[in-house]
């Protein structure tokens, strides 16, 4: 049986066609193009899946980002309304209830003075860049929400249970100051 096997394999080498048919094939190493525009598809494929579950990452991460500014905030207002006693707020000039939210927010990165008994209170909040001090844009513009769908602050005084809440605000005309009675 091997002699058999031997001797075809000698006739089948022997033919001209198919020894160049060989060398060719040792010769040729690379891919066809089927192949390649299959390799191609499925990593388009998993390029397409990779691309959804990342984006909603970054949407959430950035929704994360917008809940612990308005906790911070918070905490800036309560440090602020606490120290002073000042709920209402009637010794930060230009805000009272139904201003912008980012009238309060410069207001906080200031030094406030409370007119009576010429006490100092803040900055409760830090800016973003202290040398442009004048320029409120770029100092507010660090507190602004993250999330394409917030459009600013709606906060919430609450004297009487001596609290503060603030929450993303997605209307522009929610981005304002309440104090409730």
């Amino acid at each position: 049986m091997v002699a058999i096997m031997k001797d075809v394999k000698k006739r089948f080498v022997e033919r001209k066609g198919v020894q160049s048919f060989l060398r060719k094939l040792k010769k040729d190493n690379g891919f066809s193009l089927v192949e390649l525009l299959v390799v191609i598809a499925i990593m388009g494929v998993l390029a397409a899946i990779a691309f959804n579950m990342f984006g909603g990452v970054l949407a959430n991460s950035k929704k994360s980002a917008d809940e612990q500014m308005a906790v911070n905030l918070e905490k800036a207002m309560l440090t602020y309304c606490t120290d002073s006693d000042d709920w209402g707020l009637d010794n930060i000039s230009g805000v009272s209830d139904g201003t912008a939210s980012t009238v309060l927010i410069q207001a906080l990165m200031d030094v406030i003075n409370d007119g009576v008994t010429d006490r100092v209170y803040g900055p409760v909040l830090s800016r973003k860049d202290p040398d442009e001090a004048k320029d409120a844009a770029v100092n507010v513009q660090a507190y602004e929400p993250q999330h394409n769908k917030n459009l600013g602050w709606a906060i919430d005084i609450y004297p009487d249970l001596q609290t503060v809440k603030v929450v993303p605000a997605t209307e522009t005309s929610l981005c304002i100051v309440t104090i409730h009675p």
